[in-house]
């Protein structure tokens, strides 16, 4: 099943396939109950201290390249 979903061109899904799917919402429902569950993960606070780290270094890479005319 999760191939199928990564892929979806790759393999047509029979009618009882879309069937269990009936729309986006449920399959962003099921995110965000599994999310829920692994909200406690120890990782998360080290991700997003990292990731609060380097945002002015994203931001300047980002500016330099839409913005070229500042970094000159």
């Amino acid at each position: 099943a999760p191939l199928k979903e990564a892929h979806p061109s790759a393999a047509q899904p029979s009618p009882a396939e879309t069937e269990e799917q009936p729309g986006p919402s449920s399959a962003i429902q099921d995110r965000q109950a599994s999310g829920s569950k692994r909200s406690k993960t120890a990782h998360l606070p080290a991700f997003f201290q990292s990731y609060e780290a380097h945002a002015e270094r994203r931001i300047t890479a980002l500016e330099s390249l839409t913005r070229p005319e500042l970094a000159n």
